[in-house]
């Protein structure tokens, strides 16, 4: 398995270092993470085409290979993309650990969670790992004892199913998506809603994980 991490914390956080580790048992592990911390930067990526983003050489630990982007989280995923993965995609991405727990209307700001939907964009898998404190040296003991059953468990579930997330350029959208409708000179108003639950998906998880 390719596995693709990353993070907001920033690269020398040590939720990063513990995910890694972690990760490590279950396939070839990269790291592309922001070269400093990039918290509540949601899904944001630099839009000048003409600005330059540093980002280091990519160099090898312990089996596990680390670089750093001076961008967001979701640019470090688009970067990771169109680098080290062009050719191969990989097989699923993981972002944390966040230092604060992502929930509720923390979810809309997360950057965490945006590198996240950035895989989902890209139709990868991915998974957003929090833990609720803010300490700078946290205690990740209960993340190591349980995520890799979490972990193993999301894995064997979603490598059956498609995932939902859709591109906009795909052509399997509808014909009346609101891009397709611009294309076309029309004005497309489309509502939203900031509630970004799966209910489905939640419900057939509880089958999985049973309270």
């Amino acid at each position: 398995m390719k596995i693709l991490v990353t993070n907001d914390d920033g690269i020398r956080a040590k939720g990063i270092q513990v995910l890694a580790r972690l990760l490590k048992p279950y396939g070839q592990v990269t790291v592309v993470a922001p070269s400093h911390a990039q918290s509540g930067m949601s899904l944001a990526i630099p839009l000048k085409m003409d600005e330059k983003i540093f980002a280091s050489e990519m160099v090898e630990e312990d089996g596990i290979f680390w670089q750093h982007v001076d961008t967001t989280p979701g640019a470090c995923v688009k970067f990771a993309l169109d680098s080290t993965f062009l050719k191969v995609r990989p097989d699923i991405i993981v972002s944390g650990i966040n230092h604060g727990a992502n929930t509720a209307t923390a979810v809309c700001y997360s950057a965490t969670l945006g590198a996240a939907a950035e895989g989902a964009i890209n139709r990868i898998p991915a998974i957003g790992i929090s833990v609720d404190t803010w300490l700078h040296d946290p205690d990740f003991s209960a993340v190591e004892k349980y995520f890799p059953t979490i972990f193993e468990a999301l894995v064997e579930r979603y490598k059956v199913l498609h995932l939902e997330g859709v591109r906009a350029d795909d052509n399997d959208n509808v014909p009346d998506a609101d891009h397709k409708l611009v294309d076309q000179g029309y004005i497309s108003i489309v509502p939203h809603h900031i509630d970004s639950t799966d209910y489905n998906e939640l419900a057939a998880l509880k089958t999985v994980f049973p309270l």
